[in-house]
């Protein structure tokens, strides 16, 4: 999220575009777009975060690089050429520090304002597949955890401030490992297929963006799954809420109905509480969830703002 309330978003199919979305306060939120930025020169956006003053920083595959824009969309400072070999995630800690994934490397990255590596350290495991690791999403809990999704392993790692390993969950398994031990029990409902964006909410709940699986999933701060949020079947997910509600009142957050759809062409589609190819995923305080949708053709993307209530 921005300052203002406004809701960056990067646009797959015009590459020189960013979009800065209005949030109305109405009483079930709608989206309008406010405007374009046409950035100077060619880019290619992959990932982006925000500061507490609202600049943008946007990972860069064109030049292998982070480049910053100003609240109102000008150019600003770009990073050296060919620091990384596929910057992909990118997220802002406390101390207005950037954290960046290399997808190809299988290494996250700390680095200040002028793109100083201050710290580095490996997301490969040293358990199992110990060679390969593509770093994809990233962001930083209420706790300074940097928590990041890695689409080899189709799991969700996470580590300290400091980089050290503290645990991941997902995979084939669904199930929980931390860098002591390993999962012995099998979860379908925790499922891990290919992950895209991540993100906590206002109780540190992680939410995944299960671009293979089709979903949203919501997970506890220490990685057990609760729930499936979205996915691609609307009713059958509702009645399994239902149901999940009335055997544990866990007091989780449940999706309204009034969910407004809007593609990157701000044109407004249906009503819909499903998504089928979720990939950027944000959480707001304010109990708002936004979800991007792209196809693996990069065809018809869209963005879907729904409104969360206890």
């Amino acid at each position: 999220m921005g300052t203002g309330g406004q809701i960056p978003a990067l646009s797959s199919q015009n590459l020189r575009a960013l979009k800065l979305i209005g949030e109305e306060s109405n009483f079930y939120w709608h989206l309008s777009l406010d405007r374009v930025l046409y950035v100077s020169g060619d880019i290619l956006p992959y990932g982006i975060t925000v500061d507490t003053e609202g600049y943008m920083a946007v990972t860069d595959h064109k030049d292998r690089t982070v480049k910053f824009f100003t609240p109102d969309g000008n150019t600003g400072l770009s990073w050296q050429p060919h620091m990384f070999d596929w910057p992909d995630g990118i997220a802002t800690t406390a101390a207005e520090k950037y954290v960046v994934t290399d997808w190809n490397r299988g290494h996250v990255s700390i680095h200040d304002t002028n793109g100083l590596v201050l710290q580095s350290f490996s997301t490969r495991d040293t358990d199992s597949h110990g060679d390969f690791s593509c770093p994809a999403y990233v962001t930083v809990d209420r706790h300074h955890r940097i928590l990041i999704t890695d689409t080899f392993d189709h799991m969700v790692k996470v580590f300290d401030q400091s980089g050290s390993f503290l645990f991941k969950f997902g995979g084939d398994s669904g199930g929980t490992v931390s860098n002591s031990q390993h999962s012995s029990g099998v979860n379908r409902e925790g499922v891990i297929s290919d992950p895209r964006g991540i993100c906590t909410d206002v109780m540190n709940n992680i939410l995944v963006a299960d671009w293979g699986g089709g979903c949203v999933n919501k997970y506890s701060p220490d990685g057990a799954f609760i729930e499936t949020v979205l996915s691609s079947s609307a009713d059958d997910l509702s009645a399994e809420r239902s149901q999940s509600t009335a055997e544990n009142d866990s007091g989780g957050h449940q999706l309204t109905e009034h969910a407004q759809d809007w593609g990157l062409s701000s044109r407004a589609g249906n009503v819909t509480n499903k998504v089928e190819h979720p990939w950027g995923i944000a959480a707001t305080d304010m109990g708002l969830l936004l979800v991007s949708e792209q196809k693996m053709d990069k065809k018809d993307p869209k963005l879907k703002l729904f409104q969360c209530s206890q």
